[in-house]
């Protein structure tokens, strides 16, 4: 497993998150794949033989929040 990445950046609030997303922007977009695959992984280990639905971009992100 790689370790999460060390960013520096600086600046106002809106700035600071415009460089964190440019330099992070592949693992944002990756991350809803992330969820997915945490979520079928947990009902493999809790013996669902029926995984639980696909949930939305949408879903996602609010439950991430």
């Amino acid at each position: 497993m790689q370790p999460f990445p060390l960013i520096e950046i600086s600046g106002l609030p809106y700035a600071r998150g415009v460089q964190f997303g440019r330099a992070c922007g592949d693992l944002i977009r990756r991350y809803p794949i992330v969820l997915r695959q945490i979520q079928a992984d947990e009902s493999r280990l809790r013996g669902q033989e029926v995984a639980p639905k696909d949930l939305d971009d949408a879903e996602l992100g609010r439950r991430a929040g």
